[in-house]
């Protein structure tokens, strides 16, 4: 039981974000119409590699009460996987040296090509704001956690001010990331990366 609901919840969450950014006009039309993965997308992302669903596939959705309950912990999930991330980095440095850590990782080529386990900020900003409460509850709650996460590694960590920069140092890093998968121009999207970094890494 807790297997299969693992595998739903991150097959959820992987199949979301990576559509949300993936394909050609027609695609962006239709993840718009269905922002996330329908119930057979998903019998599909848990099926055998012939293409068939396996039995026990059929049976995800009895492990939630209801399609909204499922995107919910996906997105929870989204973003306890991204603090995870932000905290390993920050885990190789100290102080000023652990922000710039992170934004190095959050900033980097590598981050902006993966999508499916990127960002969920970055991938699904504008469609989680047209989401349920509940999304946009569990949404909140990660947007608040990577805030702290940057805050405590401030100069004044503890600190109203350090709380509003870390605000700003966030939107800027989730602005950066955007813009540089928007461009056509690979040049210019890496010079757009580089410029962030190079901006917060000076952050006082």
């Amino acid at each position: 039981m807790g297997r299969m609901r693992s595998g739903v919840l991150q097959e959820t969450t992987h199949e979301k974000v990576e559509r949300g950014n993936g394909g050609d006009a027609t695609e962006h039309r239709e993840d718009r119409r269905n922002s996330f993965p329908s119930e057979r997308d998903l019998r599909n992302g848990l099926g055998r590699s012939d293409g068939k669903c396996r039995p026990d596939a059929r049976r995800f959705y009895r492990h939630f009460d209801s399609k909204d309950q499922l995107v919910s912990e996906a997105s929870a999930g989204a973003f306890a996987a991204k603090i995870g991330e932000m905290q390993a980095s920050a885990s190789t440095a100290r102080g000023r040296k652990a922000l710039e850590a992170i934004v190095n990782d959050y900033l980097s080529p590598e981050h902006r090509k993966d999508r499916a386990h990127g960002c969920p900020l970055a991938a699904l900003g504008s469609e989680l704001a047209r989401s349920d409460k509940s999304t946009r509850s569990a949404a909140t709650k990660g947007i608040l956690k990577m805030i702290a996460e940057v805050a405590e590694r401030m100069n004044d960590p503890g600190t109203e001010r350090a709380k509003k920069s870390a605000s700003v140092f966030l939107a800027t890093m989730l602005g950066a990331l955007t813009i540089s998968r928007i461009v056509a121009d690979p040049k210019v999207s890496n010079e757009i990366l580089a410029a962030a970094r190079a901006k917060l890494s000076s952050w006082e």
